[in-house]
């Protein structure tokens, strides 16, 4: 190796090289906000927000308890999730810093610019003996860097899970290689120090017990039992991670979810929702497993969303299946062939396969068909199996070694590179905030019924309070998002619960009343369709009666409130005394008014409710001693009412 390889070799810049790339592609992340699953594990969730606080809840809870506060909802997927290092990390940067973005942020483009240099110099240390180890390490790394479809790990804060489970895997994977060829004992017991950690961040990081010994037999030349006593250590840091785990979510796995965003593997039998069987859901996996395939060679297309239905249930007969299933078996007879004559094949392979297959649906469902970020460790096969075939397909055109990393050999390469650092940066402006994200990806994910939904959520949000014409425009968007929703998933409670509120801030009371009563027959505990339904009867009622002239309907829509909450709330009680004075019936007026003094006893306009109502009786006396208790309470109302009335 000659020129400028060698000098980055002498001097280790191509690790530092690989890290700057990784931070400068993703750099336009420090300025977003946070986005999507960021809610869970930081902004909503009671035990990182109390910082320092929170540690001991963090470890001693379901991951997602923190944001659900209720017992079971933490545990919505089969299994449960332990996740509590990433947690830790995030109750810290909130005792130092509190509600930071930019903070975590930032931590996740060092992190993972750390990660992609770690990479390069551990497969410099893995392929030590092979004639282009340098070349191959740096190859990887970059692709590693660069690659579009880790631009949801990086740009959603929570991604910090996936990056610190593969930065601790690796750095243990490294530990056990130094014992082996240096003999230095310390190593073994931190490579089961940084196993631990790593799965203390992600489940996915006890795939590595299999990985290591594999790596061990196919590029060192030792005996098993040498292996087995090298890989130990990472062993027992699994074992002392499953401990605690069992300990603190218990032995069972749970049984599979009946909710389709919950468990993408269930059939429509008409009315309800039924189970599949294994055999059943297995050629849709073997679909998603292609899909995975496709987004590591053709990025494009991404998104974050890939519930149901984005991904329909398929058949064996489907050629996508098809397909799938012969590039895997393709791949496994690779793995199995190329042991001894081409390691480095077999062990991309073997990677890819082995850290893919707990998050595959076949070892357990996890909640959805996939995700970019289930595809962020197995990735890293991908990678360095791509570097070597350049590499190799390099050789053949030039009928030699290529060695020198500035070669117009390795020209196209580099382009490939700068492609995919490009859509990585055009990708990452899209996790600006969750509107941009849901606005943006709905466009790729419209048969994903959660999308659908979490769409018209930010539309909704974010144009409630628009000007008319904008209003009618944004939420008349969202009511089709949520009709999509629903058509893809009958039961889907929440986009039924959006379809009414899109209705209730465009005033269309009637309508936005009818989606409430049809959720709360799905669910008549369904606590956030009670309220909205009550909140939907009073608006409504208020409505009819100042902008509809129509009393009538106005007081059977409050009535309907106040049959919901009428002794707790204030304001039924207020709207429906006006609709009784307006109907000259102040009898009835003065009891709802006298519910509003007893409700807000120290509310001057209380008193000055029941007052009017006792003038239009004409019950002087009681007029005058109003009088005297709103004075006391306020000397300057009456002033303050006639200055109101004159600027009205």
């Amino acid at each position: 190796m000659s020129g400028l390889s060698r000098y980055f070799k002498k001097d280790g810049l191509l690790p530092l090289l690989v890290f700057v790339v990784a931070f400068l592609v993703h750099a336009n992340t420090l300025g977003h906000e946070y986005a999507l699953d960021d809610s869970i594990v930081i902004t909503d969730n009671q035990f990182t927000t109390q910082g320092l606080e929170g540690l001991g809840d963090i470890f001693s809870k379901d991951t997602f308890y923190g944001f659900f506060k209720k017992d079971g909802k933490d545990n919505l997927v089969q299994g449960g999730r332990y996740r509590p290092l990433s947690l830790v990390m995030f109750a810290v940067e909130y005792e130092l810093f509190g509600q930071n973005p930019f903070v975590g942020h930032f931590f996740n483009v060092v992190l993972f610019a750390l990660l992609c240099g770690l990479i390069l110099a551990f497969i410099r240390q893995l392929l030590k003996d092979h004639k282009h180890s340098e070349v191959l390490a740096f190859l990887a790394a970059l692709i590693f860097a660069v690659h579009p479809v880790h631009t949801e790990v990086v740009a959603n804060i929570k991604g910090r899970d996936e990056i610190l489970t593969l930065l601790f895997s690796i750095l243990s994977f490294s530990h056990v290689l130094r014992y082996v060829d240096h003999r230095k004992m310390m190593s073994l017991v931190w490579s089961g120090v940084c196993l631990l950690l790593a799965s203390l961040s992600k489940e996915n990081a006890i795939t590595f017990v299999v990985i290591i010994p594999l790596a061990l037999y196919l590029f060192r030349d030792i005996k098993a039992k040498e292996i087995f006593k090298s890989s130990l250590p990472a062993f027992i840091g699994v074992g002392i991670f499953m401990g605690i785990r069992f300990s603190v979510l218990g032995f069972s796995l749970g049984s599979e979810s009946l909710e389709l965003m919950n468990n993408p593997f269930l059939k429509w039998t008409g009315n309800s929702y039924e189970a599949m069987t294994f055999m059943e859901k297995l050629p849709t996996v073997f679909y998603t497993l292609g899909a995975y395939v496709k987004l590591l060679f053709l990025p494009t297309g991404l998104t974050h969303d890939y519930y149901p239905r984005y991904i329909e249930l398929m058949q064996w007969s489907d050629l996508a299946v098809v397909g799938s299933v012969l590039t895997y078996l393709g791949l496994g007879v690779l793995f199995f062939t190329q042991f001894k004559k081409r390691p480095i094949i077999s062990f991309s392979i073997g990677f890819y396969l082995i850290t893919l297959s707990i998050v595959s649906n076949v070892v357990i469902s996890i909640g959805t068909n996939m995700a970019e970020r289930f595809i962020f460790m197995p990735s890293l096969g991908f990678c360095l199996l791509i570097a070597l075939l350049y590499v190799k397909s390099a050789e053949r055109l030039k009928g030699t070694m290529v060695t020198e990393l500035t070669k117009p050999a390795y020209y196209p390469f580099y382009l490939l590179i700068l492609v995919f650092a490009f859509g990585s940066f055009k990708r990452n402006k899209v996790w600006e905030n969750n509107y941009t994200l849901f606005t943006s990806d709905i466009q790729q994910s419209t048969k994903s019924a959660k999308l659908c939904t979490s769409a018209a959520g930010i539309l909704i949000d974010t144009h409630k309070n628009d000007p008319d014409a904008s209003k009618l425009k944004q939420l008349t968007k969202a009511k089709e998002y949520t009709d999509q929703a629903i058509q893809i998933h009958p039961t889907y409670k929440n986009a039924y619960l959006l379809r009414g509120n899109a209705a209730f801030y465009l005033k269309e009371f009637d309508e936005s009343i009818l989606w409430y009563e049809r959720i709360l027959k799905m669910d008549p505990n369904y606590e956030n369709a009670q309220n909205n339904l009550f909140e939907a009867y009073l608006r409504g009622g208020e409505y009819a009666g100042q902008t509809e002239n129509n009393l009538t309907k106005a007081l059977q829509y409050l009535h309907k409130a106040e049959s919901m909450k009428g002794n707790q709330s204030y304001e039924v009680n207020r709207l429906l005394g006006i609709a009784y004075g307006i109907s000259q019936n102040s009898k009835q007026a003065l009891v709802y008014f006298q519910k509003c003094v007893d409700l807000e006893p120290y509310n001057a306009w209380s008193y000055y409710n029941l007052l009017t109502a006792y003038a239009n009786l004409q019950n002087l006396e009681k007029v005058a001693e109003l009088e005297q208790k709103i004075l006391s309470m306020d000397p300057d109302f009456f002033v303050k009412l006639r200055n109101n009335n004159g600027n009205s």
